[in-house]
């Protein structure tokens, strides 16, 4: 079970992206876009920390469904279009 999940880790693809630059790029964008709304929320809202932290907190969701969408398609693009059938 434990070897299935090691496997499974090393042969994604997700590694591959972006010549296996993705891996870092997601450690690294994720917590700054998150940061960024609550930054913008704080300031529109005129330092209110409760009201940014709730709508930060609430982009959770569609950030990450919007990266899973962004490496669905990367993903789709760099596979063969017309697979040969050995």
């Amino acid at each position: 079970m434990v070897g299935d999940l090691v496997d499974r880790a090393i042969t994604s693809p997700i590694n591959d992206l972006m010549g296996g630059y993705y891996v870092f790029l997601r450690r690294l964008l994720l917590p700054a876009i998150f940061i960024l709304i609550f930054l913008l929320v704080f300031d529109i809202s005129n330092g209110s920390s409760v009201l940014a932290a709730i709508i930060t907190g609430g982009s959770l969701g569609p950030v990450l469904l919007l990266e899973q969408w962004f490496i669905i398609r990367l993903t789709e693009s760099n596979a063969p279009q017309n697979p040969e059938k050995s």
